[in-house]
């Protein structure tokens, strides 16, 4: 195609006798800019040489990583192992504070009530109905028990329900049982009485407190 064309501008050169050189030959791209944009664009047109390129940044140098050492595994504890089910009988049914207020109780009594002790409540009140959900208000009395009940002699009766308050009482936990056990307790008319943790328990003190939860009138009482 430029060959057709040289040949084609060489005839009309000689036809119209003018330079034979084809437009825009030897015209350079600064032609017909001033001359201070001529020097700017010849000078910026120009390759980049090594004095243009601005010296690379030397990294710092990485400070060497320590290995970590993995902490040491702690062999496995065994949980279960193939021995048969070994039980221990118990010292007694009753924690040291739970005896000393035992103690004082059968002294407060003597013989005009049976007094027994770690009693499930189960075994002292039961769903008489089926309401929704009965089997989880059956569970709710079937996994509790009382510290002491005092009963009726020969019948067991239960009539005064007797709680030692220690200072576990406090957790949120045991003050929702303790909530519980207060409005069951008084739903089904059955008095209940607290005692908080002391240095001794006369048999006075505790006489007069279960005859005041009984309404009991009873002449006073020598030790």
């Amino acid at each position: 195609m430029s060959r057709w064309f040289s040949r084609f501008w060489a005839w009309l050169s000689q036809l119209f006798d003018f330079d034979r050189r084809p437009p825009g030959y030897g015209r350079r791209e600064t032609d017909g800019l001033p001359r201070a944009n001529q020097r700017r664009q010849t000078t910026d047109d120009r390759p980049p040489t090594a004095a243009d390129t601005p010296p690379a940044l030397s990294a710092a140098p990485t400070p060497p990583v320590a290995p970590s050492i993995p902490p040491p595994i702690a062999p496995p504890l065994p949980l279960e192992t193939d021995e048969p089910p070994r039980y221990v009988k118990s010292k007694s049914v009753l924690t040291y504070q739970e005896r000393r207020l035992y103690l004082g109780l059968l002294r407060a009594v003597e013989n005009r009530y049976q007094i027994l002790a770690k009693v499930r409540l189960a075994d002292i009140v039961y769903l008489a109905n089926l309401p929704r959900d009965s089997k989880m208000h059956r569970n709710r009395v079937l996994c509790k028990h009382v510290d002491f009940l005092i009963c009726q002699p020969g019948t067991l009766a239960p009539l005064l329900v007797i709680e030692l308050d220690d200072s576990s009482h406090a957790y949120p936990d045991s003050m929702a049982r303790d909530a519980f056990k207060n409005e069951l307790f008084a739903a089904v008319g059955l008095p209940l009485l607290r005692l908080k943790i002391q240095s001794g328990y006369t048999a006075r003190y505790l006489r007069e407190e279960i005859d005041a939860r009984l309404n009991v009138v009873e002449p006073p009482f020598s030790e």
